[in-house]
């Protein structure tokens, strides 16, 4: 199974216990401020607290990111450029990527078959999710694409797919557009 490590604030009364199927690792290329997420299976599901913003956060970003997440990466929330995943993961965690304020591109592994709730939720800066490639997808959670930035675009293989996100709350913008090669003739 994977283990990922956090401390728990003082006053946090409840602690949620995970497990997941798989096998996954983060590492975080500072440099690059890339996120990449190896191995195979399904990511944990993680838990934010949105309180009054990342306690690193600076004039410019006040109030943004979250006060407490539990996923390993919470340290890097506020400067997070990319997140690239490799093809063997199959599921992204609840609020794996959420309030990833900086980050603007998102290369998904090609073996997903679920995206997990609110997973990028609040992802503003992103213009495109790009789930071409991923045809294998058949659960995107409540909210997984919720509060995106202005005219956002996602990018779909199917029409399967495409109703994934029609028949679900998945985002909350009217302006996000849900597109694909093939959506339009297969209506």
């Amino acid at each position: 199974c994977t283990i990922y490590r956090f401390a728990i604030p003082d006053g946090v009364e409840e602690v949620q216990q995970i497990t997941v199927d798989g096998l996954t690792a983060w590492e975080y290329d500072e440099d690059a401020k890339e996120l990449s997420i190896t191995g195979e299976g399904r990511m944990a599901s993680f838990t934010t607290l949105s309180g009054t913003g990342h306690p690193d956060a600076t004039d410019e970003n006040v109030g943004k990111g979250s006060q407490m997440a539990s996923f390993p990466w919470h340290r890097q929330q506020l400067e997070i450029e990319s997140v690239k995943m490799s093809d063997d993961i199959t599921a992204i965690g609840n609020q794996a990527f959420r309030k990833l304020i900086s980050m603007t591109s998102v290369q998904f592994s090609k073996g997903l078959t679920e995206i997990g709730q609110t997973s990028f939720m609040d992802d503003t800066a992103v213009a495109e999710f790009d789930l071409s490639e991923c045809s294998a997808l058949t659960d995107v959670k409540t909210g997984a694409f919720s509060g995106l930035g202005v005219d956002s675009v996602i990018r779909v293989p199917s029409l399967d797919v495409y109703l994934l996100f029609k028949s679900g709350v998945n985002y909350t913008r009217a302006n996000t557009k849900i597109i694909g090669d093939t959506i339009e003739t297969m209506k």
